[in-house]
């Protein structure tokens, strides 16, 4: 499989730049209509089973528009290219304002109280957690390592705020 994976990555670093924007272009549009079917189709799969359309977004589909970026950092942590890893979490969380701006920009956004006194404190914990586990580093000399017990602190957490949200949402 690594093997395959040279030969792909030797394929696009030899291939003209036009060549390169091409596939990015053809691989956007994939990715695009890739999310127009997974969303409707989870959101059919909730219509079926009677399961508040909340639900499902709270769950399938939050988790499922993480999936091409989870892919890209565990693809580059298996690499051992921990920074693009890490960079890739905390752009996305920097593309946030980026994504939020040209919505406000087109119209107006709503906020709900929630929002603003739970998910947004929450993803400021977050990132100093992240900051502060990378900066204690438990048992490494070199510090800034994340390890095995700092990932299932994290998915702790991520599945914690899950049920928080669910349960919300049903109430």
């Amino acid at each position: 499989k690594r093997k395959e994976g040279n030969n792909m990555e030797n394929f696009v670093n030899n291939s003209p730049l036009i060549l390169v924007i091409v596939f990015l272009v053809i691989g956007f549009c994939f990715l695009i209509k890739g999310a127009d079917f997974f969303v409707e189709g989870s959101s059919s799969i909730a219509r079926k089973l009677k399961v508040p359309s909340i639900i499902i977004g709270l769950t399938i589909v939050a988790m499922g528009t993480s999936l091409p970026e989870t892919a890209v950092s565990v693809t580059a942590s298996l690499a051992h290219n921990n920074e693009l890893a890490v960079s890739n979490v905390v752009g996305s969380n920097i593309n946030l304002m980026f994504v939020v701006g040209v919505c406000a920009v087109i119209t107006p956004i709503m906020v709900q109280r929630e929002t603003i006194t739970r998910d947004i404190p929450l993803s400021i914990i977050c990132a100093l957690l992240l900051l502060g586990l990378g900066c204690l580093a438990i048992g490494d000399k070199h510090k800034m390592i994340l390890g095995h017990l700092d990932g299932i602190i994290f998915l702790v957490l991520f599945t914690a705020y899950i049920v928080v949200m669910i349960r919300t949402a049903m109430k």
